[in-house]
């Protein structure tokens, strides 16, 4: 988790994801080489999944999932240089599809949330129960239909001139504390700044 927060800080800062005409080659490697780093260090859990491999230690399963959260960190990234790359390429030439995406990605945190109750509703025992029927490939369906639907309702908000609940909370809690500058009245006499003195005939 930190080290992911520290690398969007400096992406942030060096703006390497707005900048993709600028920072090509970077993009570009970290694609070719996150991809392949983030499937390799994935098998031992994708093969503990389906049954095919089994840890012979507590400290090897250990490892497993070690090395799964840490490369999947650059399969992050190169997904982040993908679509960086992408856009770059596509520009404004933006179709329905594209269009509802961006949306989506503008009202990321109400998705993020809005994401939680339909695994509650699979998983709970009490409602679903489904998880211990759902097998990988039927989790990975429900996952993207879910993101399917989130992306269709943020086009619907998009077309509504709307923001994301959460995004508009979050603006809310922000500013609304914010009190407009105050200016000082001005001494008797004395002009506001910017406005000719008035010459008065005596």
């Amino acid at each position: 988790m930190v080290p992911s927060a520290l690398i969007g800080v400096w992406a942030a800062r060096t703006r390497v994801l707005e900048r993709p005409d600028l920072h090509g080659p970077l993009l570009h490697r970290t694609v070719v080489i996150g991809f392949p780093v983030a499937v390799l260090g994935a098998q031992p859990v994708a093969l503990q999944a389906v049954g095919l491999w089994t840890p012979s230690t507590t400290g090897v399963g250990a490892l497993a999932l070690v090395s799964f959260a840490a490369t999947g960190i650059a399969g992050g990234l190169a997904f982040a240089a993908a679509i960086a790359l992408v856009a770059a390429r596509i520009g404004d030439r933006r179709g329905p599809v594209t269009t509802a995406l961006v949306a989506c990605g503008r009202r990321s945190m109400t998705f993020y949330i809005a994401q939680s109750p339909v695994w509650l509703v699979a998983t709970e025992p009490s409602l679903l129960g489904l998880a211990g029927a759902l097998g990988a490939a039927s989790a990975a369906g429900v996952a993207v239909v879910t993101w399917a639907v989130t992306v269709v309702m943020a086009d619907v908000l998009r077309r509504a001139g709307r923001r994301g609940p959460a995004e508009a909370l979050l603006r809310y809690l922000t500013y609304r504390t914010a009190e407009p500058a105050r200016t000082q009245p001005a001494p008797l006499g004395a002009e506001a700044p910017g406005v000719t003195p008035r010459h008065v005939r005596g």
